[in-house]
């Protein structure tokens, strides 16, 4: 009978500590709750605009428009076109001609200067891809140099006569392999001109750079001539 009391007391223990933790459980469950409600509430009102929203909202569109209104404004208004008489046209065509010899020399020697500095900014970038990295002096040097002998090159090309007309493919192959050889020629004064300014292996490099190249650029012109031979036949 002790024994059975002593059970019974300790199950009373047990359940009164079991039913301690679950209202403990329960009070945290509901203050959670609370917590979340409290939180979705606060999102919620700061979603929802204020009365002085709708102003500014209502004023967008009118800002809108304002600037569109601004920007229209600014833009040129066209102007209209008047057709010449056939006559005037032809008139102003022979008056003006073709451009003079010298508009055309200074033309081509502004193209021959961009077209030098643009091939030493790719030399160098290859040469340092290659790991043989020019001074600031060498570069200056060698733009210097292409500078001079381009324009030597373009001066070469101008004092060349053109044939008038439409060309044939014999034409446009040849005179492109006459391209390739002044070019050359160029790079290889180049070289000479530069090289007492760099040292040995960065003269290799560069020359092993111009004949890549110019290996490069014969082979697309032997493919060239090889189809136009083969097309005539």
């Amino acid at each position: 009978m002790r024994n059975l009391l002593v059970v019974c007391a300790g199950l009373v223990v047990a359940l009164g500590v079991m039913c301690g933790s679950l209202w403990r459980q329960l009070r945290a469950d509901q203050q959670l709750i609370a917590d979340v409600r409290a939180e979705m509430e606060q999102m919620a009102r700061a979603k929802t605009p204020g009365p002085e929203a709708a102003p500014a909202r209502a004023a967008q569109p009118a800002a809108a428009a304002a600037a569109l209104a601004a920007v229209q404004a600014a833009q040129p208004k066209p102007v209209a076109t008047v057709a010449l008489p056939e006559s005037v046209v032809v008139l102003a065509a022979q008056t003006l001609g073709k451009p003079s010899e010298e508009t055309r020399r200074a033309a081509a020697m502004a193209d021959s200067d961009q077209t030098a500095t643009a091939r030493v900014l790719a030399w160098r970038d290859r040469l340092a891809i290659a790991g043989v990295t020019l001074t600031t002096a060498q570069l200056q040097a060698l733009n210097t140099a292409a500078l001079t002998e381009m324009r030597r090159e373009t001066e070469d090309s101008l004092a060349m006569d053109s044939p008038s007309g439409p060309m044939d493919a014999e034409t446009v192959v040849r005179q492109r392999e006459e391209t390739i050889n002044r070019q050359n020629d160029t790079n290889m004064r180049i070289l000479q001109d530069i090289t007492p300014q760099l040292s040995a292996e960065q003269a290799k490099a560069l020359r092993d750079q111009f004949e890549a190249g110019d290996a490069a650029r014969r082979a697309a012109a032997r493919a060239d001539r090889e189809a136009l031979t083969n097309s005539g036949k």
